[in-house]
């Protein structure tokens, strides 16, 4: 892992990806050379939230991520991507870039995961969760967070923290004739799958909604920190 002050800056343009770790099959990799990224992305001492953030931004991808670390701030690094650069591409350089995370996708959702064990409670079995689209993703994940399964295994664990940085408000919805029109979404279920799973699920179902698991670890204590963007 680069150190919190290393600078790795990489362009896309004229780099093999020759020696890139391959952790995508063919298949999610065919995909993902389809989709571009118009306007590039750009991140200066960035970490790799920050990264993999922009880059599905830029995409219009649905996305979720996975990340731990030690004491100390998490490490840093500079991406570079070309307007036109594809989706693969730019992932296989914060591969490069934070070389103890892989890029996969599963359900049309691209994920950023650890190379070593994930955190254990992404294996936690959900027997049922259900949500609206009317709502805001950052509801329908705090309400899961908030399940018991979830609440119980995460004490279990010894791991404090919450859902962090919720981005923006539900807007008002609009009045017609002096009477609020509701925003019209679409109830989604899923029923016994992990708790990464159902996370993907649920971001997909938005679209272009993203989530970042975050896990540290540091004197004998764990903390985490979920966002959703």
């Amino acid at each position: 892992m680069l150190g919190n002050s290393a600078a790795v800056a990489v362009l896309i343009a004229g780099l093999s990806l020759a020696g890139l770790a391959q952790q995508a099959s063919p298949a999610m990799r065919s995909e993902a050379d389809g989709v571009s990224l118009p306007q590039g992305a750009h991140v200066e001492l960035g970490t790799a939230r920050e990264a993999f953030r922009l880059i599905l931004r830029g995409a219009n991808r649905p996305g979720g991520a996975m990340l731990g670390y030690g004491c100390g701030d998490p490490p840093r690094g500079t991406l570079n991507v070309p307007p036109g650069a594809s989706l693969s591409g730019a992932l296989d350089l914060v591969e490069r870039i934070f070389p103890g995370y892989y890029w996969t996708a599963q359900d049309g959702v691209t994920n950023l995961l650890p190379k070593g064990n994930p955190p254990a409670v992404m294996r936690l079995r959900i027997d049922h969760f259900s949500w609206d689209t009317a709502a805001l993703p950052t509801a329908a994940v705090a309400n899961l967070l908030q399940s018991g399964a979830v609440r119980d295994r995460l004490a279990e664990l010894g791991i404090a923290g919450g859902l962090q940085e919720v981005l923006g408000l539900q807007p008002a919805p609009p009045v017609v004739n002096g009477v609020p029109v509701l925003p019209k979404g679409r109830q989604w279920k899923v029923e016994n799958a992990t708790l990464e799973t159902v996370l993907n699920r649920i971001v997909a179902s938005y679209g272009s909604a993203q989530w970042v698991y975050e896990e540290k670890t540091c004197g004998g204590e764990k903390t985490y920190r979920m966002t959703v963007h």
